[in-house]
Order: structure tokens, then sequence, then C-alpha cells
């Protein structure tokens, strides 16, 4: 039993090895067709720049996106909640609701 865990390990960590290679290769050809853009003059040095800025800035850290994910998870709850107790706390007198049944 112990023996399937251990390889269950050993598979995510490949799985997780993979993704990190793939990125990297990703990031690096991407590089590759932004330096010939360059040398054929498409691009100017500056728009490459500004390019790798954004790509950068857009990047979430791993901590933020799961903080943000629990966020809205707890949010979706809290207002779910309150749509099926808010009623149940409402008061309305007896009196109120023979009055308003007969009103029509």
């Amino acid at each position: 039993k112990s023996s399937r865990v251990i390889r269950m390990a050993r598979l995510v960590r490949l799985v997780k090895l993979y993704k990190v290679t793939s990125q990297r290769s990703r990031e690096k050809q991407q590089l590759d067709d932004l330096k010939k853009l360059v040398e054929l003059g498409h691009l100017n040095h500056d728009e490459v720049e500004e390019y790798l800025e954004k790509a950068n800035a857009q990047k979430q850290s791993k901590v933020g996106a799961e903080l943000s994910d629990i966020i809205t998870r707890r949010v979706i709850i809290v207002v779910l909640l309150m749509l099926c107790v808010v009623p149940l706390l409402t008061f309305t007198s007896p009196h109120d609701s023979e009055t308003e049944a007969t009103e029509f």
C-alpha cells in the first residue's frame, strides 16, 4: 500500500516538472519569436520591453490565485446563506397578515 502512495507522489512530481518545463519552453519560444521580429524590423526594443512588462505584470502568484478563489467561494456561500436566512428572520405580526390578505 505504501508503494502505491510513493508511486503516486512520484507521478505528481513528474507532472509538475512537465508543467514547469513546458512553461519555460513556451516562454523561451516566445522570446525567440520576439527577437526575430526585432531583427526583421517589425518591432523595436521599447515595444518588446512593454510587452514583457505586461506579461510579467499579468502573472498572478499561486498564493494570490488561491486566496482569490477562497474569498470568492466564501462570498458566494455568505450571499446564499443570507438569501435563505433573512426571510426567516423577518417578523410580521399575525394581525398585519390578516389585514393584508383581505385588502384585495
